[in-house]
């Protein structure tokens, strides 16, 4: 964890991300529970929670482009230096990009100071390991039969299969997205407020690295089914009609998508990105609401739509002191504890959102709270 102290130019901020030594919250331990109850609010929850468990990154229901801000953004999709936030539909909202190089083309004009890196060298990027054709995610209760057919042996579960791979792309210096962040979140957040978005205290992503594919096949797994009443993604004819080149063979009880073939096969489909999450202080975010124009109402006072509890669907869990109840903007001590499962069974919830809410609890002055998916992905790893 790095704060300000008088001589820095960024006061009033906390920062954690993967290069940092002494993270602001502490894990004491493993626990143990029953399988919750605990109802599922959407297909793209549980596809959430099914896909966080690989610590890949934070996964998007929804892999398809999308901003009405910008209609060149549409071509390239997710990109490195993008501002926006997932709803609840798992689709990522673009507002603006930071770096020198994309954002004269997808941004809106006449945007203020704040909003762009100093230097192209401060966004440049490399590529990531690629991740090769015929690439599967899915665990257990998920099982795969010689045939290619996925059964589901318990609840619930999900799938992503990426028939033709997909290509990763990360930035090589995080340090600047970062200052940038810690210096102009609260302005980003008013500045979400007044394009009309409906959006919530720490859902705000900045994102610096991602994993993009032309061509995709999601499931999700309700109940469970025998062999033979499950699912299979197959690719379709050349003389079908469909808009899709790949398709789901099997049983209509499930959730399925796959990527839409009219919009070519260009590698814009984002399935999991990486970044800071940005949470501001509470009053904060409350002040940006009142001072927004009578009747515009774009932003949520409540927190509860991207952060909440986290509820156990696997029997182990990794305890955080200073983490959040379920509301994690409440009142909290530093003594406060909770419990970080490494399913996530909570609709929709954010690792990082927790991480950032204990931190400014344990820092009252600070105004912006700044955590990298690299963070909990490394926690929940060392388990």
């Amino acid at each position: 964890m790095t704060s300000a102290d008088a001589s820095d130019p960024v006061p009033q901020t906390i920062t954690t991300d993967h290069t940092v030594e002494g993270d602001p919250v502490e894990v004491i331990d493993l626990v143990s529970s029953e399988t919750s109850s605990l109802h599922v609010a959407s297909v793209a929850d549980q596809y959430t929670r099914s896909m966080l468990k690989y610590l890949t990154g934070y996964p998007l229901y929804e892999p398809q482009p999308f901003s009405e801000l910008s209609t060149e953004y549409l071509r390239h999709g997710v990109n490195i230096g993008d501002v926006g936030f997932i709803g609840g539909d798992g689709v990522f909202d673009f507002l603006f990009n930071i770096c020198p190089t994309k954002n004269s083309l997808i941004n809106l004009p006449n945007l203020s100071d704040g909003f762009s890196l100093e230097t192209p060298e401060h966004s440049e990027t490399r590529a990531a390991g690629a991740l090769p054709r015929k690439t599967c995610f899915f665990q257990s209760p998920i099982t795969r039969t010689k045939s290619g057919e996925y059964i589901c042996e318990g609840s619930e579960g999900a799938i992503l299969e990426l028939p033709e791979g997909a290509i990763q792309e990360e930035a090589m210096n995080i340090r600047p997205f970062a200052k940038l962040a810690a210096r102009h979140g609260v302005q980003w957040y008013e500045y979400t407020m007044t394009r009309g978005r409906e959006i919530s205290n720490g859902s705000l992503y900045l994102i610096t690295s991602f994993t993009k594919c032309a061509q995709w096949g999601i499931a999700v797994f309700d109940r469970p089914c025998a062999p033979e009443q499950g699912l299979k993604l197959d690719k379709k004819r050349s003389h079908s009609k469909s808009a899709s080149k790949y398709h789901w063979k099997g049983s209509r009880a499930f959730h399925t998508k796959v990527s839409d073939s009219k919009r070519g096969d260009s590698q814009n489909q984002c399935v999991f990105l990486r970044g800071y999450k940005i949470m501001i202080r509470q009053d904060i975010f409350d002040d940006l609401c009142n001072n927004q124009p009578h009747g515009s109402g774009p932003a949520m006072r409540s927190s509860s739509s991207q952060a909440g509890s986290i509820n156990l669907t696997r029997d182990r869990a990794t305890r955080i002191r200073g983490g959040a109840g379920s509301d994690p903007m409440s009142t909290m001590r530093k003594s406060d504890e909770v419990v970080l499962h490494d399913s996530f069974n909570s609709p929709p919830v954010h690792p990082s959102d927790l991480i950032n809410a204990a931190i400014l609890s344990q820092n009252p002055d600070a105004k912006v709270a700044l955590t990298h998916d690299d963070v909990w992905c490394d926690l929940l790893r060392d388990i």
